[in-house]
């Protein structure tokens, strides 16, 4: 019963959810549901395989009222190898 029910989820997501785009490239990473729920953003079924990452859209004109949300891929981290001592 849950298999199916992931089944018709991932075929619902699939068939009405967005595309997302990297905000950088232009490249489609995959399809989610995105819900804005109390003022948070839940990004559901995205079926990509890379980490998003949130970043604000830019605009022809600075409008600190309306923000625009937008995705790309997150980076892996570049941390220094440190040695113990």
């Amino acid at each position: 019963m849950r298999a199916l029910l992931r089944k018709l989820g991932n075929l619902y997501i699939g068939l009405l959810g967005s595309r997302i785009r990297d905000e950088e490239t232009g490249e489609l990473l995959g399809r989610a549901l995105i819900i804005v729920w109390r003022g948070r953003v839940h990004v559901v079924g995205f079926d990509g395989g890379v980490a998003l990452k949130p970043v604000f859209c830019s605009q022809d004109k600075i409008r600190y009222w309306r923000q625009s949300v937008g995705f790309t891929r997150a980076t892996a981290p570049d941390f220094p190898r440190l040695s113990p001592e």
